[in-house]
């Protein structure tokens, strides 16, 4: 899907055609990723085809269903070489008390077919 700048949502597949709901009614933001990489660019069409939504903006109403799926791990979140913008998204997605997930989680879910607990 290709990112439209005047909203939020990333234009992709449509939702409907899929029969795996693993991430209905569930909005990813992804945090550290290289646009346009074969890492981010999979990741998305997984969440696509399970019914997930992927977004660049915190929409505060809509928080219970928001998940930030992280290329590093948590500890290297404010490394030196992450991007402001990044790091600005996961000092959110923290004071929100939102999770913030290694990107493997996304898979580790398909692979059992469903939304697996983020909390160890």
């Amino acid at each position: 899907g290709l990112e439209n700048p005047n909203h939020p949502v990333v234009v992709g597949e449509t939702n409907e055609h899929h029969s795996n709901g693993t991430f209905d009614k569930l909005t990813f933001i992804l945090v550290g990723f290289e646009k346009g990489s074969k890492l981010c660019k999979r990741i998305k069409k997984t969440i696509y085809e399970t019914c997930g939504q992927v977004t660049m903006e915190v929409d505060e109403s809509e928080i219970q269903n928001l998940v930030f799926i992280s290329r590093p791990s948590c500890c290297n979140l404010f490394s030196s070489d992450m991007d402001s913008g990044c790091v600005l998204l996961a000092l959110e997605a923290m004071a929100l008390g939102l999770p913030i997930l290694h990107y493997s989680w996304v898979f580790d879910c398909v692979k059992q077919g469903k939304t697996l607990d983020w909390i160890p």
